[in-house]
Protein backbone atom coordinates (compact mmCIF):
# COMPACT_ATOMS: atom_id res chain seq x y z
CA UNK A 1 0.00 0.00 0.00
CA UNK A 2 3.03 2.32 0.35
CA UNK A 3 3.12 2.72 -3.81
CA UNK A 4 -0.27 4.02 -4.43
CA UNK A 5 0.03 6.63 -1.51
CA UNK A 6 3.57 7.69 -3.17
CA UNK A 7 2.02 8.48 -5.69
CA UNK A 8 -0.96 9.88 -4.76
CA UNK A 9 1.49 12.31 -3.13
CA UNK A 10 3.60 13.00 -6.38
CA UNK A 11 0.40 13.74 -8.43
CA UNK A 12 -0.63 16.55 -5.62
CA UNK A 13 2.33 18.67 -7.31
CA UNK A 14 1.25 18.01 -11.27
CA UNK A 15 -0.65 20.90 -11.09
CA UNK A 16 1.94 22.97 -10.18
CA UNK A 17 4.33 21.38 -12.27
CA UNK A 18 2.54 21.98 -15.31
CA UNK A 19 1.80 26.06 -14.50
CA UNK A 20 5.53 26.10 -13.94
CA UNK A 21 6.32 24.84 -16.81
CA UNK A 22 3.86 27.66 -18.66
CA UNK A 23 5.42 30.14 -16.80
CA UNK A 24 9.01 29.28 -17.91
CA UNK A 25 7.31 28.68 -21.57
CA UNK A 26 6.05 32.73 -21.69
CA UNK A 27 9.53 33.86 -20.67
CA UNK A 28 11.30 31.99 -23.52
CA UNK A 29 8.44 33.88 -25.24
CA UNK A 30 9.40 36.94 -24.11
CA UNK A 31 13.22 36.65 -24.91
CA UNK A 32 11.83 35.82 -28.64
CA UNK A 33 10.17 38.84 -28.81
CA UNK A 34 12.81 40.82 -27.40
CA UNK A 35 15.22 39.22 -30.05
CA UNK A 36 12.37 40.06 -32.95
CA UNK A 37 11.83 43.72 -31.90
CA UNK A 38 16.15 44.38 -31.70
CA UNK A 39 15.68 42.73 -35.36
CA UNK A 40 12.84 44.63 -36.66
CA UNK A 41 14.75 48.07 -35.64
CA UNK A 42 18.07 47.21 -36.59
CA UNK A 43 16.45 46.31 -39.78
CA UNK A 44 14.13 49.34 -40.12
CA UNK A 45 17.00 51.99 -39.14
CA UNK A 46 19.01 50.59 -42.43
CA UNK A 47 18.34 52.47 -45.70
CA UNK A 48 15.38 50.96 -48.00
CA UNK A 49 16.44 48.90 -50.69
CA UNK A 50 16.22 49.78 -54.30
CA UNK A 51 15.94 48.12 -57.20
CA UNK A 52 18.79 45.10 -56.02
CA UNK A 53 16.18 44.14 -55.02
CA UNK A 54 15.25 41.94 -57.51
CA UNK A 55 18.91 40.42 -57.49
CA UNK A 56 19.36 38.99 -54.07
CA UNK A 57 18.05 35.95 -53.01
CA UNK A 58 14.77 35.13 -51.76
CA UNK A 59 16.00 33.13 -48.33
CA UNK A 60 17.80 36.47 -47.97
CA UNK A 61 15.48 38.58 -48.28
CA UNK A 62 13.06 36.77 -46.13
CA UNK A 63 15.51 37.04 -42.66
CA UNK A 64 14.85 40.53 -43.72
CA UNK A 65 10.85 40.97 -43.06
CA UNK A 66 11.18 44.50 -41.79
CA UNK A 67 13.45 46.09 -44.27
CA UNK A 68 12.05 49.09 -45.83
CA UNK A 69 11.85 49.17 -49.77
CA UNK A 70 11.54 52.25 -52.46
CA UNK A 71 10.59 51.73 -55.55
CA UNK A 72 9.71 54.05 -58.10
CA UNK A 73 6.83 53.08 -61.22
CA UNK A 74 3.33 52.37 -62.59
CA UNK A 75 0.13 50.78 -60.90
CA UNK A 76 -1.14 48.33 -63.25
CA UNK A 77 -4.67 48.89 -61.41
CA UNK A 78 -6.90 46.95 -63.71
CA UNK A 79 -4.78 43.78 -62.87
CA UNK A 80 -5.67 44.23 -58.96
CA UNK A 81 -6.24 40.95 -57.12
CA UNK A 82 -8.71 41.45 -54.03
CA UNK A 83 -7.99 38.57 -51.56
CA UNK A 84 -10.60 37.71 -48.75
CA UNK A 85 -13.02 38.06 -47.38
CA UNK A 86 -11.03 39.13 -44.49
CA UNK A 87 -11.25 41.17 -40.80
CA UNK A 88 -10.12 44.33 -41.01
CA UNK A 89 -6.54 44.21 -39.72
CA UNK A 90 -5.91 44.56 -36.01
CA UNK A 91 -5.61 48.61 -34.81
CA UNK A 92 -5.48 49.84 -38.31
CA UNK A 93 -7.70 53.06 -38.58
CA UNK A 94 -10.39 51.33 -41.21
CA UNK A 95 -11.45 49.58 -38.25
CA UNK A 96 -14.09 52.45 -37.64
CA UNK A 97 -14.82 53.36 -41.20
CA UNK A 98 -15.59 49.27 -41.10
CA UNK A 99 -17.86 48.83 -38.27
CA UNK A 100 -21.36 48.61 -40.46
CA UNK A 101 -19.26 45.51 -41.63
CA UNK A 102 -16.23 44.17 -40.60
CA UNK A 103 -15.21 42.33 -43.49
CA UNK A 104 -13.00 43.85 -46.77
CA UNK A 105 -10.34 42.51 -48.76
CA UNK A 106 -6.85 43.58 -49.64
CA UNK A 107 -5.97 45.00 -52.74
CA UNK A 108 -3.18 43.73 -54.03
CA UNK A 109 -1.82 45.55 -57.56
CA UNK A 110 0.94 45.00 -60.04
CA UNK A 111 4.02 47.35 -59.75
CA UNK A 112 6.09 47.81 -62.87
CA UNK A 113 8.99 49.26 -61.76
CA UNK A 114 10.51 52.02 -63.58
CA UNK A 115 12.90 50.94 -66.14
CA UNK A 116 11.46 47.60 -66.07
CA UNK A 117 9.05 46.03 -69.40
CA UNK A 118 5.36 45.00 -69.27
CA UNK A 119 5.11 41.13 -68.99
CA UNK A 120 2.50 40.21 -71.79
CA UNK A 121 2.06 36.18 -71.99
CA UNK A 122 0.49 34.82 -69.23
CA UNK A 123 2.00 32.74 -67.07
CA UNK A 124 -0.14 31.12 -65.06
CA UNK A 125 -3.54 29.34 -64.68
CA UNK A 126 -6.42 31.59 -65.14
CA UNK A 127 -4.92 33.49 -67.76
CA UNK A 128 -2.41 35.94 -65.02
CA UNK A 129 0.25 37.27 -66.05
CA UNK A 130 3.30 36.61 -63.49
CA UNK A 131 4.36 40.03 -62.15
CA UNK A 132 7.92 40.77 -61.01
CA UNK A 133 6.36 42.90 -58.03
CA UNK A 134 2.52 42.68 -56.72
CA UNK A 135 2.01 45.07 -54.00
CA UNK A 136 -0.42 44.59 -50.81
CA UNK A 137 -2.12 48.50 -51.01
CA UNK A 138 -4.12 47.74 -48.04
CA UNK A 139 -7.55 46.50 -46.61
CA UNK A 140 -11.14 48.16 -47.91
CA UNK A 141 -14.19 47.28 -46.28
CA UNK A 142 -16.47 45.02 -48.50
CA UNK A 143 -19.14 47.94 -48.73
CA UNK A 144 -16.62 49.61 -51.34
CA UNK A 145 -15.15 47.40 -53.49
CA UNK A 146 -17.55 48.60 -56.00
CA UNK A 147 -16.96 52.08 -55.91
CA UNK A 148 -13.14 50.70 -55.86
CA UNK A 149 -13.43 49.17 -59.47
CA UNK A 150 -15.61 52.04 -60.61
CA UNK A 151 -12.48 54.53 -59.59
CA UNK A 152 -10.31 51.88 -61.66
CA UNK A 153 -12.20 52.16 -64.34
CA UNK A 154 -12.02 56.07 -64.79
CA UNK A 155 -8.33 55.96 -63.81
CA UNK A 156 -7.76 53.89 -66.76
CA UNK A 157 -10.04 56.17 -69.06
CA UNK A 158 -8.29 59.35 -67.67
CA UNK A 159 -4.72 57.52 -68.56
CA UNK A 160 -5.28 56.59 -71.68
CA UNK A 161 -3.46 58.40 -74.18
CA UNK A 162 -1.61 60.06 -71.98
CA UNK A 163 1.96 59.31 -69.95
CA UNK A 164 1.07 57.91 -66.82
CA UNK A 165 2.50 59.02 -63.74
CA UNK A 166 5.62 57.81 -61.55
CA UNK A 167 4.78 56.54 -58.21
CA UNK A 168 7.14 56.16 -55.57
CA UNK A 169 6.44 53.25 -53.29
CA UNK A 170 7.22 52.87 -49.81
CA UNK A 171 6.90 49.07 -48.50
CA UNK A 172 8.31 45.89 -46.67
CA UNK A 173 8.39 42.46 -47.53
CA UNK A 174 4.75 40.66 -46.93
CA UNK A 175 4.75 37.19 -45.14
CA UNK A 176 3.66 34.41 -47.25
CA UNK A 177 0.18 33.10 -45.67
CA UNK A 178 -0.02 29.70 -45.30
CA UNK A 179 -4.02 27.50 -45.74
CA UNK A 180 -5.33 27.27 -42.12
CA UNK A 181 -8.58 26.00 -41.24
CA UNK A 182 -9.89 29.73 -41.45
CA UNK A 183 -7.93 30.37 -44.59
CA UNK A 184 -8.74 27.87 -47.46
CA UNK A 185 -6.54 27.92 -50.68
CA UNK A 186 -6.66 29.95 -53.34
CA UNK A 187 -7.90 29.13 -56.95
CA UNK A 188 -6.70 31.19 -59.43
CA UNK A 189 -8.15 29.48 -62.45
CA UNK A 190 -11.03 31.01 -60.84
CA UNK A 191 -9.54 34.18 -60.04
CA UNK A 192 -10.56 33.51 -56.21
CA UNK A 193 -7.95 34.92 -53.57
CA UNK A 194 -8.24 33.85 -50.00
CA UNK A 195 -4.78 34.02 -48.76
CA UNK A 196 -1.65 36.45 -49.16
CA UNK A 197 0.68 34.21 -51.36
CA UNK A 198 2.61 35.23 -54.37
CA UNK A 199 2.89 32.32 -56.10
CA UNK A 200 -1.05 32.06 -56.62
CA UNK A 201 -1.38 35.55 -56.82
CA UNK A 202 0.75 35.83 -59.63
CA UNK A 203 3.98 37.60 -58.71
CA UNK A 204 7.57 36.83 -58.26
CA UNK A 205 7.38 39.03 -55.45
CA UNK A 206 4.76 40.44 -53.07
CA UNK A 207 5.74 43.96 -51.08
CA UNK A 208 2.98 45.43 -48.28
CA UNK A 209 2.54 49.39 -48.51
CA UNK A 210 3.21 51.51 -45.76
CA UNK A 211 0.85 54.15 -44.74
CA UNK A 212 3.15 56.95 -44.91
CA UNK A 213 2.80 59.47 -48.15
CA UNK A 214 5.20 58.54 -50.59
CA UNK A 215 6.59 61.43 -52.76
CA UNK A 216 5.52 61.15 -55.78
CA UNK A 217 7.22 62.72 -59.36
CA UNK A 218 5.58 66.22 -60.01
CA UNK A 219 2.30 66.49 -61.51
CA UNK A 220 0.81 63.63 -60.04
CA UNK A 221 -2.98 63.72 -58.77
CA UNK A 222 -4.75 61.73 -55.87
CA UNK A 223 -7.22 61.40 -58.76
CA UNK A 224 -4.98 58.94 -60.80
CA UNK A 225 -5.28 56.54 -57.12
CA UNK A 226 -8.29 54.58 -57.17
CA UNK A 227 -7.45 54.12 -53.19
CA UNK A 228 -7.89 58.01 -52.43
CA UNK A 229 -10.79 58.64 -49.99
CA UNK A 230 -11.31 55.28 -49.89
CA UNK A 231 -11.03 54.24 -45.80
CA UNK A 232 -8.03 52.13 -46.90
CA UNK A 233 -6.12 50.67 -43.85
CA UNK A 234 -2.19 50.25 -44.29
CA UNK A 235 0.43 49.80 -41.61
CA UNK A 236 2.29 52.45 -40.36
CA UNK A 237 6.26 52.31 -40.32
CA UNK A 238 6.00 52.64 -36.11
CA UNK A 239 3.63 50.25 -36.01
CA UNK A 240 6.60 47.73 -37.61
CA UNK A 241 7.91 47.00 -34.35
CA UNK A 242 5.11 46.45 -32.13
CA UNK A 243 3.31 43.33 -31.55
CA UNK A 244 0.13 41.93 -30.27
CA UNK A 245 1.57 40.33 -27.32
CA UNK A 246 4.62 42.47 -26.06
CA UNK A 247 7.53 41.11 -24.22
CA UNK A 248 5.99 43.27 -20.95
CA UNK A 249 2.52 40.96 -21.40
CA UNK A 250 4.49 37.68 -21.68
CA UNK A 251 5.98 38.88 -18.88
CA UNK A 252 2.94 39.26 -16.65
CA UNK A 253 1.35 35.87 -18.18
CA UNK A 254 4.70 34.52 -16.69
CA UNK A 255 4.39 35.55 -13.07
CA UNK A 256 0.39 34.90 -13.37
CA UNK A 257 1.71 31.28 -13.87
CA UNK A 258 4.76 31.59 -11.26
CA UNK A 259 2.18 32.80 -8.34
CA UNK A 260 -0.89 30.06 -9.31
CA UNK A 261 2.07 27.21 -9.45
CA UNK A 262 3.21 28.70 -5.90
CA UNK A 263 -0.55 28.54 -4.38
CA UNK A 264 -0.90 25.03 -6.32
CA UNK A 265 2.44 23.70 -5.19
CA UNK A 266 1.27 24.78 -1.04
CA UNK A 267 -1.71 23.04 -1.60
CA UNK A 268 -0.48 20.01 -3.02
CA UNK A 269 2.24 20.36 0.27
CA UNK A 270 -0.89 21.08 2.43
CA UNK A 271 -2.60 17.99 1.06
CA UNK A 272 0.38 15.35 1.50
CA UNK A 273 0.96 17.21 5.34
CA UNK A 274 -2.66 16.43 6.40
CA UNK A 275 -2.85 13.03 5.14
CA UNK A 276 0.50 12.16 6.85
CA UNK A 277 -1.48 13.54 9.94
CA UNK A 278 -4.98 11.53 9.46
CA UNK A 279 -2.38 8.51 9.42
CA UNK A 280 -0.68 9.18 12.76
Amino acid sequence: MIYPRAWSRLISYVPASITLGLGLWQLDRRREKIEQLNDCREQVALPPLDESIFSQDRGTLETQPYRLVRLQGEWVHHETRLVGPRPCPRGDQGAQASAADPYGYFVVTPFRVAGTEQPNVPQLDGGLINWPVLVNRGWIPRLEVNEYWQRVRQVEENLTGHVEHQNSLIAVLQKTERSTFFIPRNHPAEHKWFRLDPTDLGGELLLAELAEPASTIPGETAQNDPLHDLSVSRPLTAELCQFYISPETHAGYSMTWFTLSAALGFLGWYRNRRLLLDKR
